[in-house]
């Protein structure tokens, strides 16, 4: 039996997609006739490609990052994600790759992820998505002061205030954080007495709906509270008025660390106390304190002129 063997390349007037060859295979035996087997070999189909993230006709808000994220596929090469090359309509080319991170101007976007295969068979995936205008919001924070100093379990106010040209007044929205405690509260106002003895780096964010975020920072120490001081006082009998004081009912104690800001405050509900261990205090540190006394209306008087003490 002879065998022979013919790789044809035909020349069609009208081109079939997929063709490459047609190889045919000759058998001739004697006396018996022939028999002929015809085997047909295709190129690959077109790759296909989806985009999964964002969803079609997505709102965003400018300044926004926007992560598109999108798959592809061929039947000869597999997963060819890594090649997907994303354009859109406004900003022109974004990056490559299955999924990118990028922010967009203003408008509405054509975004299209095309991919092509190693037989240069091309694919493409559009969505269509509208960044709106959007201004930044404004944040500020009001209290403490940057650079103020604290001791260890003091409870320390922190007050922020934002606001933002669409969304209005967003302060109860502000998020806190310490660069070594991590978040410590929530709200324009909050109060905090467990930040550990460190310098910290606080942090007020913001988000507003369009999804821009602005920052507030100040820094703080916290000193390691471990010294005291001892006070002692006389207790009035008179009121502003010279009339007798009857309702003594209490005391209160403010003190810090410069006699221009006491903003440490303790408060004595007794009127027979004449004696108090300021305690928790930075051993060495000159302290400044300065006393009120308050009737059964809670009515406060003066304050008395500061008075500098040692912590030990």
């Amino acid at each position: 039996m002879d065998i022979f063997t013919h790789i044809l390349t035909p020349k069609l007037r009208k081109a079939l997609p997929a063709l490459l060859s047609i190889v045919l295979v000759f058998l001739a035996g004697c006396g018996g006739g022939s028999s002929d087997k015809t085997t047909f070999t295709s190129s690959q189909g077109e790759p296909t490609i989806a985009i999964t993230l964002p969803s079609n006709n997505s709102q965003i808000g400018s300044g926004s990052s926007i992560t598109f994220r999108a798959t592809a596929d061929d039947d000869k090469d597999g997963d060819i994600g890594d090649d997907i090359e994303w354009s859109s309509s406004i900003d022109g080319q974004l990056g490559t790759g299955k999924e990118i991170t990028v922010s967009l101007r203003p408008g509405q976007h054509n975004v299209t992820a095309a991919v092509s295969d190693s037989d240069n068979n091309s694919k493409s995936a559009r969505i269509t998505i509208t960044i709106e205008e959007n201004s930044r919001p404004i944040i500020s924070i009001s209290s403490p002061s940057d650079g103020a100093d604290f001791i260890e379990f003091d409870s320390i106010e922190f007050i922020a205030s934002a606001t933002d040209s669409e969304d209005g007044d967003i302060s109860g929205q502000i998020i806190w954080f310490s660069d070594i405690e991590g978040e410590i509260g929530r709200g324009s106002t909050i109060s905090v007495d467990s930040l550990s003895p460190a310098d910290h780096l606080i942090t007020a964010e913001i988000t507003d709906s369009g999804g821009l975020t602005e920052r507030s920072r100040i820094t703080i120490s916290v000193l390691e509270a471990i010294g005291s001081v001892n006070l002692s006082w006389s207790a009035p009998t008179q009121n502003t008025d010279n009339s007798a004081l009857t309702d003594l009912t209490g005391f209160k104690i403010y003190y810090g660390l410069s006699p221009g800001e006491l903003s440490n405050v303790i408060t004595i509900d007794s009127s027979g106390e004449r004696t108090y261990n300021v305690r928790r205090l930075q051993p060495g540190e000159t302290y400044y304190f300065a006393m009120t006394a308050y009737n059964a209306f809670t009515v406060e008087s003066s304050q008395t002129s500061p008075i500098a003490r040692q912590a030990q």
